[in-house]
């Protein structure tokens, strides 16, 4: 079990299994979480999901987070677990490059936002200009579409600006609140799942672009029927309307061919920083 990350891992017992103890149970099934918030504020999100699929399913299910958004996709090329909830735009690149099967999306939509301090008194992105933003990882879809916002309006990465990777979300907006970076890149959405304790004292400087939320793959090797017991599962999923529609607590639906390609916009980027990593 050890894959040498920071486990955040949970596993449910369903009741069809104790009902049933001389029959032997199925492998627990294991689904990895890009690591977009803390691993004790992941594990207590995505509680209702896992015993959603556990209850389906009728077995155990065991969740994961990766130390860090690199070491998630070196995860996903070299050891995936079964399940992997991964950016929109790495859905795609693992479905045409590394064999894998897109289940079910999240969000049709969110926006990437750049952030500042609520008491900065930067007018536009121009302020940025040696100055310092935070990042997930120049991978993450936010990260993306931030920078490529940024360089249509004349500022390139490591010559206008430094990149500081952050290891979550509300991490970075600790960090923005220290003064440790300038500027932080993150989606609309992931600003609804804070935890109390992050400092909000941010502010909206742009609306950088619109994105998609993430996607649930499948990896390779997995016969036609298991796909679709576990695309089945995971639609059935049904959110919590007293709380916001984010990633976390959305209802999920088949990705669409249509869907898929128009993530291939984002393809070229990825893969130059994917290169360069």
């Amino acid at each position: 079990m050890n894959r040498r990350r920071r486990g955040l891992v949970a596993a449910v017992a369903a009741s069809v299994l104790a009902a049933q103890p001389l029959r032997a149970q199925p492998p627990a099934l294991r689904i990895a979480l890009v690591p977009f918030l803390s691993p004790t504020v992941m594990l207590a999100a995505f509680r209702p999901l896992r015993e959603h699929l556990a209850r389906e399913l009728g077995r155990s299910v065991e969740l994961y987070t990766a130390r860090s958004f690199a070491a998630l996709l070196t995860q996903i090329q070299h050891a995936p677990d079964d399940l992997t909830l991964v950016a929109a735009h790495i859905a795609r690149l693992a479905e045409r490059d590394w064999g894998f099967t897109p289940l079910a999306a999240t969000l049709e939509q969110t926006t990437a936002q750049l952030l500042v301090r609520a008491d900065s008194r930067w007018a536009d992105a121009q302020a940025l200009r040696g100055g310092s933003l935070g990042l997930l990882d120049r991978r993450a879809l936010p990260a993306i579409v931030t920078m490529t916002w940024l360089h249509a309006r004349g500022l390139e990465a490591d010559r206008d600006y430094r990149v500081v990777v952050q290891p979550s979300a509300d991490s970075a907006l600790h960090a923005l609140a220290r003064g440790s970076v300038d500027a932080v890149a993150l989606a609309a959405s992931q600003l609804q799942v804070m935890p109390p304790s992050t400092p909000r004292n941010e502010r909206v400087l742009a609306d950088t672009g619109a994105m998609p939320g993430p996607i649930y793959i499948a990896r390779p090797g997995l016969g036609a029927g298991e796909l679709g017991r576990l695309r089945a599962a995971l639609l059935r999923f049904e959110p919590d309307p007293a709380q916001p529609e984010t990633a976390i607590n959305t209802r999920l639906r088949s990705p669409t061919p249509a869907g898929l390609a128009a993530l291939d916009v984002f393809l070229p980027k990825l893969r130059r920083e994917m290169a360069r990593a």
